[in-house]
């Protein structure tokens, strides 16, 4: 297993401005084990990890499951082992929006279409990652039920058979603190004078 992980973007295609802000923010879960490259392969952007981190990041922060689960989706490709040559110049994030002051209104008003199909694109991407990011964490919890549910018939059956001891004792510790004549007293009493004497137990008077 490669101590590495790393996401690959096609060639020409760039994460947004606002994922690389979120990447910046998670640098604290990631240790700050990552780096800024390109494939050598494809020419690509690319993003090396440390594994270990990679993994904790992925396992227990949701914000760090998704985004990589955007980039995916828009073609990225996680991958143990990469011809990887680290350029932190490399990363030019797609902006927001484009405009420039020097454009006729025409330009201006093409561009700014371009970049709301642009965007729309994006927020549709990023709708789909968080959707599928919910089918998993969906499946997970199912999986932790049915997990519990195989362990629930085992659980029952301990705790009924702690039931049954406990009653067990109570039952015993009942018969043996009953203060009441014995069987075989009633007998030897009854013997000494048959006509006078009850067939019923008595109680023993307690000192």
């Amino acid at each position: 297993m490669s101590d590495y992980r790393y996401v690959v973007f096609p060639r020409g295609k760039q994460p947004t401005q606002k994922e690389v802000a979120e990447l910046r923010n998670l640098a604290d879960v990631l240790a700050g084990k990552f780096a800024i490259g390109v494939s050598r392969d494809s020419g690509g952007v690319a993003i090396a990890f440390d594994a270990a981190a990679y993994d904790y990041g992925m396992l227990t922060h949701r914000s760090f499951a998704g985004l990589i689960l955007k980039w995916e989706i828009r073609g990225g490709q996680v991958v143990d082992r990469l011809a990887f040559v680290k350029d932190a110049a490399a990363l030019r994030p797609m902006q927001a929006q484009v405009c420039g002051s020097t454009t006729s209104d025409s330009t201006v008003r093409d561009t700014n279409r371009g970049q709301s199909v642009q965007s729309k694109k994006i927020a549709a991407e990023e709708a789909v990652a968080r959707s599928k990011l919910g089918v998993q964490q969906t499946l997970r919890r199912q999986a932790a039920l049915g997990r519990f549910a195989a362990f629930l018939p085992y659980l029952m059956i301990g705790l009924g058979g702690i039931a049954i001891i406990s009653l067990g004792f109570y039952i015993r510790s009942s018969l043996l603190e009953n203060s009441a004549e014995k069987r075989r007293e009633t007998i030897l009493r009854v013997a000494d004078d048959p006509m006078s004497q009850t067939l019923e137990r008595e109680e023993v008077p307690t000192e």
